[in-house]
């Protein structure tokens, strides 16, 4: 149980979410859309296969294990266009 969740109950839709080290939590959807002019998965192979609408939609992880699992998967890079 998260200190937030002791003193406060579950958070609240649209209010951050943060594990016990501090790390920012969010759903993969989510993390997809911070970096959605970076990168798109294809083929979600680090995600759980056998439940995958909760894995993606649902369940909360940090952004190291959302490149743990980026890096399991097939994505598609964006080039970076700033750059000169």
């Amino acid at each position: 149980m998260s200190i937030h969740n002791y003193f406060f109950g579950p958070p609240k839709k649209g209010w951050p979410t943060f594990d016990k080290e501090g790390n920012m939590l969010k759903t993969s959807e989510e993390w997809q859309q911070e970096f959605i002019d970076k990168l798109i998965v294809v083929d979600p192979d680090g995600w759980d296969r056998n439940n995958f609408y909760w894995s993606w939609h649902q369940e909360l992880i940090n952004e190291e294990e959302w490149w743990r699992r980026v890096n399991e998967s097939t994505i598609e890079w964006y080039a970076d266009n700033n750059q000169t």
